[in-house]
């Protein structure tokens, strides 16, 4: 066997790579994917060898995406040699290849992927023995025969002690089949792979019906749970026997209509246990926490000879459109896929691309094959009424062609299962059919004959035509990332703009390591380049047809200067390749205005969602989406009550930037203009926040002469007695432990540290405390950044320089506050200023002011948080403080990991899923530029852990109708009914004058007049400009804007627009928006596009 690596193979010895409380290179490298699997997976997936058959474009695929995904080693094998053909799937295949062994020309690019994965080539024959060396096999050549695969099945559900995962995934034409085999049974231990729900207590009461006793548990939110959910219960004070313990749920209700209907009570549920145990109980105090049990699932698989015959495990045989499903189609592509097989057997090859005799012979194989089935006995073989007939010619005419997009999608999905080897997920069970048959023509197209080009595929499917109009498109894709540089991989593959068109390609930031496990078109030694260039780089190498046009720069109001008006309307259609909602949203906004199909996909871990949006035909992104970005923790449970990590983290996270970035820059602002920063002081509001702002711009400068490490190690440790002795016994001081407090309405007497208030304990520093010591090691390194002081990055040589420097070091000591602590429970009541407060902020201002001198001082260095820099004491600090935050509040401590994902705002990302969605979506842009009807177009939701894949039609966009507006206090009728977003009333008569506006339009719009005119949108900047006026009103509010509309009626609108607006004077259109009548009714109609030219 021979073999080409990148790494040696990651052995036990090198598990310790994978450490949650360490910054190594591999926890970086794999921290967005160690977020959707989990650490246990991934050290499970390091102990893995996987072999792929077949280097065609499910296998490369496949192959890639695991070999990212970090197993011990992937070993690949087909001999077959490189065919002009295959570069339409194969992304890694050249030209200059053609004629070569497939697998060898996989292996080089193969091993250059991941340096933690041994890449290996097979080149010998497949024996029994070769295949038990694995621990998943996956066969993705659709050539090699079904009695072949049939044996090796055998073989690898037969080993001994655990059987090989045989996977198959193939490609033919307009469809897809996907097989998976995990042994006899295989054991899920966790369905969704999500994180275990948990649920918060607030109380726990006993209740007493006869001499039943129940226990009634209040959460402080909606839980999720299910009627006998197992749970485990911990730390709960004063019920303790129920801590440790695993617990069925009932889930609770009330009754309504004298008990007629039941409704849900989300915060409460049962703790099933036996009701003397109950009884015995003693009072609850405090605290608790409900966290999910995963219980084991056995899952039964069949025999790739046994499913042949009997591939239904349920009532369906899976196909991701459902409407196809429920018709039955994965049952006739089941027996065409049957008799593809029976007819290779029978002539040693598979049918010949467009050829109608072997397509009739498959027919009548699958005939022969229902007949034989209907002879078996009941149940134990696929039954259908009649075969489709038109079903197994699609599937037998275009069987040796292959679209890179559905085997971008195969290649994503038995990926994925390679993964759930471990039991983490739900496994494909077995059989998945996927088909795009309403893209074929009736007919084989007459221009379908392979003309030796790489897009030979595609023109075997749609024809030379088609493939022309590909390559004449001008598209534009939004983000070089994840989704990204899978984009660009299936637009090379497939031509688009590489034949007189153009493709254009933006995303403004440069390449991360992390980017490395996911984003496959960059390797190590493009780190730090901007990834636009180094993609398109990339995407030219594999099709140097593409004519691809890079920008750096991000695609936003600001920069309508670059993507300008002609930049839009010279497109055919936008890609969206991005990973936040804003830009996403802009970009949406766009292509409403220009009427420019939009194709947006976005992913999260092992969940993926694609979006079609058709001009005038479907609904738009922002339409589309909940404003509601989540829901934001209380300030007063982050600053005194927190009750989980994430609370502390989120503190943590705070933390940094009020005493990192804050200060610094409020110094920087002082020293370049003392008055404006005294200014913008004035306008922070309550007078105890421009008090901490001036104390903390104050105890800045004076560190700021000279300051040294030691200078930075006693910073460290007045922020750790701050923050963790002083915060803490100012609490407890002002709330003992045994404080109660007084219902204002009901006058009940309640503990105050009850439900979820932990009562928290204070820390004294102490050096001999490994937690202790590293918060002080990352804090001084910070102020030391800050301060431009050298940094001590070794934590030996800091553990020596702090007990060197300690007899010099003073930790702050705590005194009783002169005030109680102000909880912020109550935000309603406005607590009116303290005098003290106002002098001392008034002579700190004139200290700074007047008697302060700047010369000389160290211009200090704000550290703006950044996650993915591990030498930069960043995630280090905000590990430390909030583990510090979590012994306070007796919280169980986070890993380093958990810290970054939480505080970073990471979204977990895998290479699976990435590359599973934008394979469906460029099929969809195949469906595009044919300009299919609306009801041939998928939308598609994806959750690969738990194997559910649903293809629909894109929802209809929302249309306009009679409904009262707040506003306008009325109900407000649309003209003309049903209007939606992508209209537009379009005024180019020349440069009227408003006057003459309000003639044409009741003539150009169904008699509608105009009661109130502005320009639109009016955005927040508008309004701090004064740029918000509107250009008429029937009813001024006052003389001046009497004044105002007067004048404007006898000017142009392009007079008004730059004179009011400050448009510049080269601009073409405005956008106006108002209110209107019509027949003494107030309506509602489009935004209307006013053009200054004919």
């Amino acid at each position: 066997m021979a073999s080409t690596s990148s790494a040696e193979p990651v052995t036990a010895a090198g598990a310790m790579v994978f450490d949650e409380n360490k910054a190594t290179s591999a926890m970086d490298q794999y921290s967005r994917q160690i977020g959707a699997y989990g650490l246990e997976t991934m050290k499970n997936l390091t102990t893995l060898d996987v072999l792929v058959v077949g280097m065609k474009g499910v296998g490369v695929e496949a192959a890639k995406n695991i070999a990212l995904a970090g197993p011990r080693s992937v070993t690949i094998y087909d001999p077959s040699p490189v065919e002009m053909m295959d570069l339409a799937s194969n992304f890694w295949f050249l030209e200059s290849d053609i004629g070569k062994r497939s697998s060898t020309v996989c292996i080089q690019p193969l091993s250059l992927l991941n340096p933690y994965v041994l890449v290996r080539e097979h080149t010998s024959e497949i024996t029994d023995a070769f295949l038990c060396q694995f621990g998943a096999v996956l066969v993705t050549d659709p050539r090699i025969p079904a009695s072949v695969v049939q044996h090796w099945d055998f073989v690898c559900r037969s080993r001994l002690p655990t059987p090989v995962l045989f996977l198959m995934g193939h490609s033919s034409g307009a469809t897809a089949t996907l097989w998976a085999d995990y042994g006899p049974i295989h054991t899920v231990t966790d369905e969704n792979g999500e994180a275990a729900k948990t649920s918060v207590f607030e109380e726990i009461t006993k209740r007493q019906t006869g001499d039943n006793w129940e226990l009634i548990v209040s959460v402080s939110e909606p839980h999720d749970f299910d009627e006998d959910q197992l749970i485990s219960v911990d730390e709960v004070e004063g019920m303790d026997a129920l801590n440790k313990r695993t617990i069925p749920l009932g889930r609770m209700y009330m009754l309504l209509d004298g008990g007629k209907r039941q409704r849900l009570m989300p915060k409460k549920f049962k703790l099933k246990i036996p009701s003397a145990e109950v009884a015995a109980l003693p009072p609850y105090i405090r605290g608790g926490i409900a966290t999910e049990i995963k219980v084991p699932k056995k899952v039964p698989f069949r025999s790739f000879g046994e499913s042949m015959h009997n591939p239904k495990q349920e009532m369906f045989l899976i196909h991701p459109n459902s409407e196809k499903m429920y018709a039955g189609r994965s049952e006739q592509l089941h027996f065409a896929k049957l008799a593809m097989w029976r007819f290779q057997e029978w002539h040693n090859y598979l049918p010949r691309l467009h050829s109608l005799e072997d397509a009739n012979e498959c027919v009548f194989i699958a005939k022969q094959i229902l007949e034989e089935h209907k002879q078996m006995p009941p149940n134990s073989a696929l039954v259908v009424e009649t075969i489709d007939e038109e079903v197994i010619r699609n599937f037998a005419l275009y069987a040796r062609a292959e679209l890179s997009g559905i085997s971008t999608f195969v290649g994503g999905v038995i990926a994925q299962e390679v993964v759930k080897k471990f039991g983490k997920y739900s496994p494909l069970w077995q059989w998945l059919y996927l088909d795009y048959f309403e893209m074929l023509q009736a007919t084989v197209p007459a221009d379908a004959a392979p003309l030796g080009c790489r897009y030979d595929s595609q023109i075997a499917i749609f024809g030379k035509n088609f493939q022309e109009t590909l390559g004449k498109q001008k598209w534009f894709m939004v983000g070089c990332g994840a989704l990204g540089c899978e984009y660009l991989k299936g637009f090379a593959l497939m031509g688009l703009g590489a034949s007189g068109g153009a493709l254009y390609v933006t995303d403004m930031d440069r390449i991360e390591v992390s980017n490395l496990n996911r984003q496959f078109l960059f390797r190590k030694e493009n780190v730090g380049k901007q990834k636009s260039v180094c993609a398109a780089t990339a995407a030219k190498i594999m099709n140097p047809a593409m004519n691809i046009t890079c920008f750096e720069t991000k695609v936003c109001p600001e920069t309508e200067n670059i993507f300008n008006d002609g930049f839009w309307e010279n497109l055919h259609g936008v890609c969206n390749a991005l990973d936040n909602v804003i830009a996403r949203k802009y970009v949406d906004s766009r292509c409403v205005f220009f009427e420019r199909p939009l194709l947006e996909s976005g992913t999260l871990g092992t969940k993926a969602n694609s979006e079609i949006i058709i001009p005038h035909l479907t609904l738009t992104y922002s339409e589309g989406k909940d404003q509601d970005q989540g829901k934001a923790i209380p300030m007063c449970t982050l600053r005194n009550f927190p009750h989980l990590i994430d609370h502390c983290i989120e503190w943590a996270r705070a933390q940094f930037t009020e005493v990192f970035e804050d200060p610094a820059k409020d110094v920087i602002k002082l020293l370049q203009d003392p008055s404006g920063f005294m200014s913008s002081v004035e306008k922070e509001g309550h007078i105890n926040v421009q008090l901490e702002k001036l104390q903390a711009v104050k105890a800045m400068l004076r560190i700021l002469n000279n300051p040294t490490f030691e200078t930075c190690m006693q910073l460290a440790l007045d922020q750790f007695c701050k923050q963790y002795l002083i915060r803490i016994r100012d609490l407890t001081h002002s709330f003992p432990e045994n404080y109660t407090k007084t219902d204002e309405i009901t006058g009940e007497v309640m503990p105050f540290w009850t439900g979820t208030k932990r009562f928290p304990k204070h820390a004294v520093f102490d050096p001999n405390e490994p937690l202790h010591l590293d918060y002080l090691w990352a804090a001084s390194n910070l102020f030391a950044t800050m301060l431009k002081v050298p940094v001590v990055p070794d934590k030996t040589q800091f553990s020596t320089l702090i007990a060197a420097a300690l007899p010099r070091l003073k930790p702050l000591d705590w005194e009783p506050p002169k005030k109680a602590v102000a909880t912020l429970e109550d935000t309603s009541k406005s607590t009116p200023a303290d005098p003290e407060e106002q002098l001392e902020v008034d002579n700190i201002k004139k200290e700074l002011l007047v008697g302060g001198t700047f010369e000389g001082l160290v211009k200090p260095v704000p550290l703006e948080f950044e996650k993915d820099d591990d030498t930069n004491f960043h995630i280090d600090f905000i590990t430390a403080c909030s583990n510090m935050r979590a012994w306070n509040y007796h919280i169980k401590p986070a890993s380093r990991h958990q810290c970054k994902m939480i505080a970073g705002r990471i979204i977990p990302a895998i290479a699976t899923t990435t590359a599973m969605i934008t394979g469906l979506v460029c099929v969809e842009l195949f469906k595009l530029i044919m300009r299919l009807p609306k009801p041939k177009m998928c939308s598609a939701n994806v959750n690969l852990g738990l194997s559910t894949y649903n293809l629909f039609e894109p929802d209809n966009p929302i249309r306009a109708k009679a409904e009262y507006d707040v506003n306008e206090m009325c109900d407000v009728k649309p003209i003309p009914e049903g209007f939606t977003i992508w209209d537009k009333i379009v005024i180019a008569k020349g440069d009227l004058t408003l006057d003459q506006l309000f003639t044409v339009l009741p003539e150009i719009h169904h008699g509608c007049t105009i009661d109130f005119l502005s320009k639109y949108p009016i955005t927040p900047d508008d309004t701090k400009a004064g740029l918000d006026k509107p250009i008429y009103a029937k009813f001024a509010a006052n003389d001046e804007q009497v004044a105002l509309f007067a004048a404007n009626k006898t000017k142009t609108m392009h007079q008004i627009c730059v004179d009011q607006y400050r448009m510049p004077p080269t601009a073409k259109y405005i956008l106006l928006s108002g209110s209107f009548v019509k027949a003494g009714e107030i309506v509602k109609i489009p935004i209307i596009k006013f053009v200054f030219g004919n």
